[in-house]
């Protein structure tokens, strides 16, 4: 584009260039003098041209170039082309240039806007984490560039929407979790806007880009991120739970072991307390036997004492 300004402005300079100059005729004594027209028509001067035409994949074109001429500032106009098209896939183009010699700084303004533009097999980015090429979707495009002498003013905006990625094309020297952080960007893409500026004077050059991708993969990367930190700190609960679960299956063993052991002794010591208490038991019934035999024999000897004594009472 910078290449077709400077032509036309070179042979802009070059037609000024070319007009002789006005030579003053002598004076002469008693001569009338003739003079044309106060406002001359320019010497070259072609006022439309009308265009029609097939470009850019079958795009079908047309417009109007108005003002080609010498001496803009003979008619007061400057030098516009329009131009416009539309094509069978819906795409659109929007062409306006404004070429503008009349003063002493030379100005030239265009203006593009393409729109409905497919997009395939287009990768975005070189960032690691977006390997994925566009697939499918549609782009507007447009362009606002302003030269004034020397200096440039450009600013693009791009828009790419209805986006559908190839997911085959993922990472394969990422970590498996960034190619899980990096499919899951992807996923949320399915719009994406750039704007572009440039100035350029004698005093500064500065370029600006900015785009919804930083802020997008920031937010997605952060939100993933969040993810597989829980999603970590899950599996270290789980760990965690699976060693602490394992040492306490072998506590309860362990006091199971004891309790078992600790009932089989209770067990035998109240066997033990059952033996004793029967052997006392036995031993106080032989005992109470033993009182009963005595107390029988007791009672039998008095009985045959009292007999006897009765007895012996009466002999006398």
């Amino acid at each position: 584009m910078l290449g077709y300004i400077g032509k036309v402005r070179y042979y802009s300079e070059q037609i000024k260039s070319s007009q002789p100059q006005k030579e003053s005729p002598p004076r002469l004594k008693g001569q009338d003098i003739h003079f044309g027209p106060r406002k001359n028509l320019p010497k070259f001067w072609i006022k439309q041209i009308t265009v029609s035409g097939e470009a850019w994949g079958g795009m079908q074109l047309s417009g109007k170039v108005l003002n080609i001429v010498s001496r803009q500032q003979v008619i007061d106009s400057p030098t516009t082309i329009a131009l416009s098209g539309t094509r069978k896939d819906q795409a659109a183009l929007t062409l306006d240039v404004n070429l503008d010699y009349r003063g002493e700084i030379p100005q030239e303004n265009i203006q593009i806007h393409l729109k409905e533009v497919p997009i395939s097999n287009v990768k975005l980015t070189n960032f690691p984490l977006l390997p994925y090429r566009v697939e499918k979707g549609k782009g507007d495009i447009q362009a606002d560039m302003k030269f004034m002498g020397p200096d440039l003013s450009t600013e693009i905006k791009f828009s790419g929407n209805q986006l559908k990625f190839n997911l085959s094309d993922k990472p394969t020297d990422l970590d498996e979790r960034l190619v899980r952080i990096s499919r899951s960007i992807v996923e949320s893409i399915d719009r994406v806007t750039v704007n572009a500026g440039l100035e350029r004077t004698e005093q500064k050059y500065r370029f600006t880009l900015n785009s919804n991708l930083d802020r997008l993969i920031a937010d997605k990367f952060k939100s993933a991120l969040s993810e597989e930190v829980e999603k970590a700190k899950q599996d270290i609960e789980k760990r965690v739970l699976g060693e602490v679960e394992k040492y306490r299956k072998e506590l309860d063993d362990y006091l199971n072991t004891q309790e078992e052991k600790l009932r089989t002794e209770i067990e035998k010591v109240q066997t033990e307390i059952e033996k004793q208490k029967s052997m006392i038991t036995a031993k106080q019934k032989e005992i109470e036997n033993n009182i009963a035999t005595e107390k029988n024999k007791l009672q039998k000897k008095t009985e045959e004492e009292g007999k006897k004594l009765l007895k012996d009472i009466f002999k006398k």
